[in-house]
């Protein structure tokens, strides 16, 4: 006996609703398996809108448009979160994803790292902007990777000097003279020129020199101003191509925290760190030109530094901080020839 089966047929409207309903659920599978955005801690200790806040800015966003949001930022400014020093054991740790931070302030625990604010070196932000792709600019990456942190986005200042009194434009003219320098380097420089070295703050710089505690200082152009040193000062040191004092103050992340990320994530912060360094740069150096501007108009004379004012101060970084670099830290000559290399 020969048995017949009844074809069975889908209903039309199954037909037309089918494929909105897989859409539907592909969608919401979607949703539920998209890993949330990853947030991070970005810390640094200047005002809210200083340029270095600006900066942090720039690489947020940045990063935060190239990865879609997989990747945002809490920017803390004004050392909200960690105090300037206690950063770099935070990231470190673990503890702190990002940083604006002056590689320099972890020569206490990593002293290769003063070569970020040695006397002369660089001359000038030419001369600086070529560290990253020569020879030094590797030492010194790696000489952060080996510590914990990581360099995304370079950023020199370069700094001048203050002084009450007189000018200070020579060596000579520090004898004598109560100064506070920019960390050990130029502090060791100072003090081989004759000046008498008082270590401090940015924060106390003011009370300092308008109580005669101080008589000169060296700091970034970026601190004369926010600190309103002009109010304090009678002289201040311009550089324009022959600077004194510079410093490497870079935009940094825990390297625990780096790989964690994925490699787009880890490509869009590369690009947007290197593509926003001219434009630190050229804001950084117009500020300088703002700085003197604005001293020149609250009173303080204003004086450019000279090539042969440059070459006496080269002169004595060479027989001082320089050599007690070389002698004393490992590598150190290596270094300071890498550096001395793009002169």
């Amino acid at each position: 006996m020969i048995s017949v089966r009844k074809a069975y047929s889908v209903p039309s409207v199954w037909i037309v609703a089918l494929p909105i309903l897989l859409t539907v659920l592909f969608v919401v599978a979607d949703r539920v398996s998209a890993a949330p955005p990853i947030l991070m801690k970005f810390s640094h200790q200047w005002a809210k809108d200083d340029l270095r806040d600006q900066w942090a800015n720039w690489f947020s966003k940045g990063v935060e448009e190239k990865t879609k949001g997989s990747v945002k930022f809490e920017i803390y400014p004004a050392s909200a979160l960690f105090k300037p020093n206690p950063q770099f054991d935070a990231m470190r740790q673990g503890a702190l994803d990002l940083a604006v931070y002056h590689i320099a302030y972890a020569a206490g625990k990593v002293p290769e790292t003063m070569i970020t604010m040695m006397p002369c070196l660089p001359r000038n932000y030419q001369e600086a902007m070529k560290w990253r792709d020569a020879e030094i600019g590797k030492i010194v990456e790696k000489m952060c990777e080996d510590n914990g942190i990581k360099i995304l986005s370079w950023g020199w200042m370069m700094g001048g000097i203050g002084s009450k009194k007189k000018l200070i434009a020579l060596p000579p003219d520090t004898r004598g003279m109560k100064m506070r320098g920019a960390g050990k380097a130029t502090e060791d420089m100072l003090r081989s020129a004759g000046a008498a070295i008082t270590s401090m703050p940015s924060t106390e710089l003011y009370f300092a020199l308008q109580s005669g505690v101080l008589d000169g200082l060296m700091t970034t152009y970026s601190s004369f101003q926010s600190f309103r040193l002009y109010e304090v000062l009678d002289h201040l040191i311009v550089g324009r191509q022959n600077y004194v004092f510079s410093t490497l103050c870079g935009i940094v992340i825990s390297t625990k925290t780096w790989a964690k990320l994925n490699a787009e994530q880890k490509k869009a912060m590369l690009e947007t760190g290197q593509g926003i360094e001219k434009k630190f740069h050229d804001e950084v150096i117009q500020e300088d030109e703002k700085a003197a501007d604005l001293f020149s108009k609250k009173g303080v004379k204003i004086h450019y530094m000279t090539d042969a004012e440059f070459k006496a101060w080269e002169e004595m970084s060479k027989n001082s901080a320089w050599k007690t670099f070389a002698e004393q830290i490992k590598g150190g000559k290596k270094i300071i020839d890498a550096a001395i290399a793009l002169r």
